[in-house]
C-alpha cells in the first residue's frame, strides 16, 4: 500500500546548520517590525503568523518545516511507522528548558495531551489538529510512541512547527496552565525577557542553546501597523527586518543603500469569510457565488499587489497536497452576479457589513476598498469596519464579526487537511460559520486515506464542493515581501512566513 508522501521511510536529521565558528560577528539588538502585535505567548493557544514569530524562537519544536514544506527533524532526530496505528519518534538527547527541566520523552508526552486537553481555557487552537491521536506512549526517556484512533498519513506534518512545540511539564504543573501566557518558557534559541502589550516584546539569546546560535544577543519584535513607518525605520537604521513591503515600495528600498527586498510566495491564502448564520442574502448559495463572479482578483493582484500574487480556486495553494490544479478559479462577471443577485431576490443588491484586519496582510487596507467597490458595481454597498489585529481575533472568537470577513490562511501542514479543519469542517477551529454534512463527511475521510490517488481523489471532491456551495470567496496566495538592512545580517525567507532567529547570519562591520 501506497502510504502519503512516503511518510513511512525512516527519516534521519541533524536539524538546521551548524555552529558558527567562535570568530563570528555579533549584534547586540536585532530589531524586527511587523504589522500586528502578537495575541498569547502561550503557544498552544494562539499560532497567527506575528505570534508564531515570536514563539517559534522561544519553543523548539519536534520538526521544522524544511525549505520546501515537507518536515524537518529538530527536537526529534527520526521515526519510523512501526505499524499502520503507531508512530515512534526518537528525541535528541542533552536538551534543556530555558528553566533547567530536561526535555524528554515524557514532555513530548505532556505537551500532546495538553494540545488536546478540553478544558483548558480558551480551548487551544491546535486541538482540532489531533482528534486521530489515541496514546502517547513513553518508550524510554528518548523513544515516544504515538498510537492513533485510525491510520494517519500526515501524523509527523502534525507534529511540525507550532503544531509541535515542546513544553517544560514541571513548570506548568508547578505554577499552573496560564503561565505560558505571561511568563513562556521553552527550549529554543531565545528567552523571554519582556512583553510590553502593542509597543515592543524582549527575547535575550539562550547561551545554552543545542543547535546553531546566530549571535544576536537580543532581538525586540515591535508591532508596527503604518507600513510608512516601517519603511522609514528600516532606511533610518531603527529597524532590521520589516514584514509585509507593499510591492510599490520595492523599488524604492532597492535603491536605498544597505537596504536589501527579499521576495518569495508564502504559504498564506487571503479569501473573504461570509457569514451566513444570521440568515439573509448570504445565507443563499446563489448570493455567495455571485458575489465571488463580482470580484476583480486578476486586477486585485495586478494593480494592487504589483503582479506579486497568485490566484486561487479554493483554499488551496500549489504547495498544499491535496491541490487540484483543474479546478480554475470563477471568472469575473459583473453581469453575471447581477443576474444571479436579481434571481435571489436582490434585483437592487444589500447592504453588507465587512470587516477588516487594518494593516494585518499585504496592502490590505487598499485591497479591501477595492472589493467594496467592486461590490458595489453591482449593488452590494459593504460597509468596511477596520480593527487592530487583537481585536479582530478576539470578535472572531466570539463569533461577532459582520456579513463578510477578509482574512489569511497560513498552510503550515502544507497539507489540505489542515486548512479545512481551520476554516470549513463543522464547527471549524477558526470559523464555524458553515456546515455541510458531505463535505464534513469527506474531510474525515482523507484524514485517514493512506492512499496517495484515493487521497488526492477525495480532496479534489471537496474542491469541487467548495466551489459550487462558495462558503469563501477565495482571492489569492499572498506574496512575502521583508525589508533587510544588509548591512547587518544575512537572512533568508521562508515559505511558512516564520522567522527563525537561529538561521539569520550577523553581517561584519
Amino acid at each position: 500500500m501506497k502510504h502519503w508522501l512516503s511518510l513511512a521511510v525512516l527519516l534521519l536529521g541533524v536539524g538546521f546548520g551548524a555552529q558558527p565558528a567562535m570568530s563570528q560577528p555579533t549584534l547586540k539588538n536585532l530589531v524586527i517590525e511587523q504589522g500586528s502585535d502578537i495575541v498569547s505567548l502561550d503557544p498552544q493557544l494562539e499560532i497567527d503568523t506575528a505570534t508564531g514569530r515570536v514563539t517559534q524562537n522561544i519553543y523548539d519544536s519536534l520538526f521544522r518545516v524544511g525549505p520546501d514544506g515537507n518536515p524537518v527533524p529538530h527536537l526529534a532526530v527520526s521515526y519510523r511507522l512501526v505499524d499502520p496505528l503507531t508512530w515512534e519518534i526518537n528525541l535528541r538527547h542533552g536538551v534543556k528548558f530555558h528553566d533547567g527541566e530536561d526535555f524528554n520523552a515524557e514532555a513530548v508526552k505532556f505537551s500532546i495531551e495538553r494540545s488536546r486537553d478540553q478544558s483548558i481555557k480558551p480551548r487551544p487552537r491546535l486541538a482540532a489538529y489531533y482528534t486521530t491521536f489515541a496514546d502517547v506512549e513513553v518508550v524510554d526517556p528518548y523513544t515516544v510512541r504515538i498510537k492513533t484512533k485510525e491510520p494517519d498519513p500526515i501524523v509527523i506534518r502534525r507534529l511540525t512547527g507550532l503544531f509541535g512545540v515542546m513544553l517544560p511539564p514541571k513548570y506548568i504543573k508547578k505554577y499552573g496552565n496560564d503561565i505560558l501566557k505571561t511568563k513562556p518558557v521553552g527550549t529554543g534559541p531565545y528567552k523571554f525577557v519582556r512583553w510590553d502589550k502593542d509597543e515592543s516584546l524582549v527575547l535575550q539569546a539562550n547561551d545554552q542553546y543545542w543547535g546553531r546560535k546566530s549571535g544576536i544577543e537580543r532581538v525586540t519584535f515591535k508591532p508596527v501597523s503604518e507600513i510608512t513607518t516601517r519603511i522609514a525605520d528600516l532606511k533610518l537604521g531603527r529597524a532590521d527586518i520589516i514584514s509585509d513591503v507593499p510591492p510599490d515600495q520595492i523599488k524604492s528600498l532597492r535603491e536605498t543603500a544597505n537596504v536589501s527586498v527579499k521576495v518569495m510566495m508564502s504559504s498564506r491564502n487571503i479569501h473573504i469569510v461570509f457569514n451566513p448564520l444570521n440568515g439573509g442574502p448570504l445565507a443563499d448559495r446563489r448570493v455567495r457565488v455571485a458575489l465571488t463572479h463580482a470580484v476583480d482578483v486578476d486586477g486585485l493582484i495586478k494593480n494592487i499587489l504589483g503582479g506579486h500574487g497568485r490566484r486561487i480556486a479554493t483554499l488551496f495553494i500549489p504547495e498544499t497536497a491535496g491541490f487540484d490544479p483543474t479546478v480554475k478559479p470563477l471568472s469575473y462577471d459583473p453581469a453575471l452576479a447581477k443576474k444571479m443577485l436579481a434571481e435571489a431576490g436582490y434585483p437592487k443588491g444589500f447592504e453588507v457589513g465587512f470587516d477588516v484586519p487594518s494593516g494585518r496582510y499585504v496592502k490590505i487596507d487598499e485591497i479591501a476598498e477595492a472589493i467594496a467597490g467592486q461590490l458595489a458595481a453591482v449593488g452590494v454597498t459593504a460597509k468596511i469596519h477596520r480593527y487592530e489585529w487583537g481585536g479582530f481575533v478576539k470578535r472572531w472568537a466570539a463569533r461577532k464579526f459582520s456579513g463578510l470577513a477578509i482574512l489569511g490562511a497560513g498552510d503550515e501542514m502544507f497539507d489540505a487537511d489542515q486548512l479545512l479543519t481551520s476554516r470549513l469542517i463543522t464547527n471549524a477551529n477558526y470559523g464555524g460559520f458553515y456546515s455541510n454534512p458531505k463535505l464534513d463527511k469527506l474531510i474525515l475521510a482523507g484524514r485517514k486515506t493512506t492512499d496517495v490517488a484515493a487521497r488526492m481523489k477525495i480532496y479534489s471532491d471537496i474542491q469541487h464542493i467548495i466551489q459550487e456551495d462558495a462558503p469563501i470567496l477565495p482571492l489569492y496566495q499572498q506574496p512575502n515581501i521583508y525589508g533587510i538592512r544588509s548591512d547587518r545580517i544575512q537572512w533568508k525567507p521562508t515559505i511558512d512566513e516564520k522567522i527563525d532567529l537561529d538561521q539569520i547570519t550577523v553581517v561584519g562591520h
